[in-house]
């Protein structure tokens, strides 16, 4: 395998040198994914600025799911080979929200720039070359191979207590760090959107409109455990005659869980699920920072906790940095859901210290972008 990598990053390099030598105009900003087909609320949201401050910069999306394993298929490193490094020779800059295997291991030409935006908030979960050796990490060797996280000549952060951990996830230089949070704060923060988003789910959900207390579940996925089952016991002590519950697993999570008042919620993110949700049980999950952010009661169903941390490890005591109290059982969960245990202003210190600024979030990322791609003097 080593061999088969070693030789294609070789053919890979070879390749993009001639490309490079071709004549290209440099205004496109790729995109780049591998968390899903479609372009991300990020990304759009973020594409869409810039577009508005510069109508001359062309945008153009390069997204397609690649599961997160310790190994790639072969399908995308096609992919990854042609498709992604023909538009890397052709483009100005790229912005990526995970790892992108020409990005990391090619030579760019002069000026291009590589901006990650990393698809997930906070950095509480260890990750990337914080996680080498670890049960769900990566070997080193193969790391270094692949040129995990290289190239990136801006990564953002949302908050200044996110930097030093996200330096050791990336390996990289703490000044490359701009504190900006995701464009989705601004999804969060404002009314218009939220209102909006509510309106879309009724008309498609009408029945999840009742007089019940909506509880949203949506937990981290596991690599080496069985999601469906937690899924599944959570939900086994669901009271449907107080609570409707959506479900939103890790879109790695294929596992459907059906019964009275449960709500799987096709179409729509678990972001766009706070807008209709009174609570939030999550349990590692970087989701409960946009829950945070949200204003919303957030509980911790944590079954699994001591495994957990043996297999992926964090970098924070979650459990002194969280709010609420984790529980292995989850009637204890729902109990502590009954009584309103949830200290908002415990979730309100949670946001303030790991989102700084939560404001024009968009505006202020597409401006230093385009700055540093000299697109704005």
């Amino acid at each position: 395998m080593y061999f088969i990598i070693s030789t294609g990053k070789l053919f890979l390099r070879m390749f993009y040198s001639i490309l490079k030598l071709f004549p290209s105009s440099g205004d496109t900003i790729l995109f780049v994914s591998r968390q899903g087909d479609e372009p991300s609320l990020d990304f759009r949201m973020l594409a869409g600025k810039i577009h508005e401050l510069s109508p001359e910069t062309k945008i153009k999306y390069m997204c397609r799911y690649e599961k997160t394993t310790k190994r790639v298929g072969i399908g995308y490193m096609l992919y990854a080979f042609f498709p992604l490094t023909i538009s890397f020779s052709r483009a100005g800059a790229a912005v990526l929200d995970g790892y992108c295997i020409p990005a990391s291991m090619l030579r760019h030409k002069k000026g291009f720039k590589v901006f990650q935006i990393w698809h997930a908030m906070g950095s509480f979960k260890k990750f990337g070359y914080a996680a080498i050796g670890e049960g769900e990490g990566y070997d080193e060797s193969f790391a270094r191979l692949m040129n995990m996280h290289e190239n990136y000549d801006v990564i953002f952060t949302s908050s200044e207590a996110c930097r030093e951990n996200m330096a050791k996830a990336f390996n990289t230089d703490i000044d490359k760090f701009v504190t900006i949070p995701l464009p989705r704060t601004d999804f969060l923060m404002e009314n218009k959107y939220v209102s909006l988003t509510r309106e879309k789910i009724y008309d498609r959900y009408p029945e999840i409109n009742n007089k019940k207390k909506t509880v949203l579940y949506a937990p981290t996925f596991r690599t080496n455990a069985d999601n469906g089952k937690i899924l599944k016991e959570f939900a086994a002590v669901l009271d449907s005659t107080k609570y409707n519950l959506i479900i939103k697993p890790h879109p790695n999570v294929k596992d459907k869980v059906k019964g009275e008042g449960i709500y799987s919620m096709e179409g729509f993110s678990s972001m766009e699920c706070l807008s209709v949700s009174d609570v939030v049980v999550t349990d590692y999950s970087a989701f409960i920072l946009e829950a945070a952010i949200a204003d919303k009661p957030i509980y911790r169903f944590v079954p699994d906790k001591d495994e957990y941390d043996a297999q992926r490890g964090f970098f924070v005591d979650i459990d002194r940095e969280f709010p609420g109290e984790g529980k292995k059982n989850p009637m204890e969960v729902w109990k502590d859901i009954d009584n309103d245990k949830c200290s908002m202003d415990d979730v309100r210190a949670f946001a303030d210290k790991y989102v700084d600024d939560p404001r024009n979030c968009t505006l202020r990322m597409a401006e230093y972008i385009l700055r540093s791609c000299h697109e704005i003097k």
